[in-house]
């Protein structure tokens, strides 16, 4: 994939990564009251998740960080908790906008995460490669909801083509990061 194939926010996000090496400042530092909800309420979530789950206190680790896939990609989970004695990542979303939740409410699978927000789906199945798990919860909380519904979450599995595929784009994309960066950097002719 060159230039024009690549999708409007894939494109924006590439510029974006080329911008952080040219300046040496990240470009993600977003705000919006939208943010401000999911940050304010994950915790919540995350622990009414655990109890949900019957995760205890001791296989449970909210906000582990970042870990690096390679060297321009990795994976920020929200929480690693157990689930049935399996280790599993979780990616909680607390969306400001309850039409969100709604359709959050409608996955049940890797299938339907795929089909109701791809940018997740393609997310969890990243946040597994990165950390060699092959289930993850994908979840939402809205606390304005009435209390049955404030919480809903899903297990997702690794599909290991999308996986592969997934690979491969990354690759691409750093290959046109490169090319950008390369062109911006080294030929004063652009206009």
């Amino acid at each position: 994939q060159e230039a024009g194939e690549w999708s409007k926010t894939a494109e924006t996000y590439i510029l974006s990564k080329v911008m952080e090496i040219v300046t040496g400042q990240a470009q993600d530092g977003a705000s919006s009251k939208e943010i401000d909800w999911g940050n304010e309420w994950e915790e919540t979530a995350l622990l009414e998740l655990q109890k949900a789950i019957g995760c205890s206190d001791e296989k449970t680790n909210l906000r582990p960080g970042f870990k690096l896939f390679n060297s321009y990609s990795g994976a920020s989970p929200d929480a690693f908790m157990e689930l049935n004695g399996t280790k599993v990542g979780v990616e909680m979303k607390c969306p400001f906008n309850p039409i969100n939740h709604y359709h959050h409410s409608q996955i049940k699978s890797e299938a339907d995460l795929k089909r109701v927000n791809s940018d997740y789906y393609w997310q969890v199945q990243m946040n597994m490669l990165t950390y060699g798990l092959g289930a993850w919860i994908f979840a939402s909380f809205d606390p304005r909801q009435p209390e049955h519904r404030r919480l809903h979450w899903a297990i997702c599995y690794a599909v290991p083509e999308d996986m592969q595929l997934a690979c491969d784009v990354m690759e691409r994309a750093k290959h046109y990061r490169d090319s950008i960066l390369n062109e911006w950097m080294l030929n004063n002719n652009l206009k």
